[in-house]
């Protein structure tokens, strides 16, 4: 019996390109190749381009005669697998979501980000400076370092439901969640939880390890020194340290359980030894 496979697009859905996500073709080598050729042959698709490292599949198409969801017909044509759309568009979107994606019955949800000083509804749109033709420097906006950090760190081998939850909300706001689980590979098995309640990764990008923290807000700022807003990294002073707490206790009192994410930057040689001060928080999840 064939699996199912996913195709999530990645990006804003800009007439005549497309950008999408691939999963559930890892037992199969040869899928790009096909993929390629086949959809190179239908008129009005061109410049195809299929990546089995990221799985990943870009491509430029004309809108007179194709859309989303024709491409992804073909797609799971040309591999003659069943197949569906990890975000769907709806006519009335739910206020919350926004989008439908298949997950855990379980998974929750983000809805809320604390970050820049200020709480930010996802079921509203972003103020402009988080909106994706803003980005300059994916680095300094913490809308995206944020959610970059959930969906990278948490405690197993696989991703949980909390890392699925800032997947879900990131692929709707159309980043590269694939290109970042591809650009900032886990070193090896080096996740773990401590007795605070926070869970610590590390990963790698050149000659450079990142170690990543996600839990408890009072876990994870007794190790804070500074804090990630849009101007770069400052201070996490007691007046910075009130108002997050504020945060916290707004997002609680309506139900949400808050989640800190932070990271620190480390030197290659360092791996292995575990970061206890001067991290630097990003942002706080109001996730139910």
């Amino acid at each position: 019996m064939n699996m199912p496979i996913t195709i999530t697009p990645l990006a804003d859905r800009m007439p005549g390109r497309l950008h999408v996500a691939l999963q559930g073709l890892e037992t199969d080598p040869s899928w790009a190749d096909r993929l390629e050729q086949d959809l190179s042959r239908l008129p009005g698709l061109h410049h195809v381009c299929a990546s089995i490292t990221s799985g990943n599949l870009l491509l430029r198409y004309d809108p007179k005669h194709w859309d989303t969801n024709r491409i992804a017909q073909a797609i799971g044509s040309s591999l003659g697998r069943p197949w569906y759309l990890g975000v769907l568009r709806s006519a009335r979107p739910d206020p919350v979501r926004h989008t439908t994606i298949r997950t855990a019955p379980d998974t929750p949800l983000v809805r809320e980000l604390c970050v820049d000083g200020q709480i930010l509804s996802m079921s509203e749109p972003l103020p402009p400076w988080a909106q994706q033709g803003m980005w300059r420097q994916a680095d300094v906006n913490p809308v995206r370092l944020g959610l970059r950090i959930g969906i990278l760190c948490y405690p197993g081998s696989e991703p949980d439901g909390l890392s699925l939850a800032f997947r879900q909300l990131a692929w709707h706001l159309g980043m590269p969640v694939a290109d970042w689980i591809q650009q900032y590979p886990r070193w090896g098995n080096s996740a773990q939880m401590d007795a605070e309640g926070f869970t610590l990764s590390y990963h790698r990008r050149g000659h450079y390890t990142t170690a990543l923290i996600r839990g408890e807000p009072v876990g994870v700022l007794k190790h804070c020194a500074f804090y990630q807003d849009r101007q770069g990294c400052h201070p996490l002073n007691d007046v910075l340290r009130e108002k997050l707490s504020g945060c916290t206790g707004e997002m609680e009192s309506r139900g949400l359980h808050s989640i800190a994410l932070a990271y620190r930057p480390l030197l290659f040689r360092q791996h292995g030894t575990t970061p206890t001060e001067s991290w630097i928080l990003v942002a706080l999840a109001g996730v139910g």
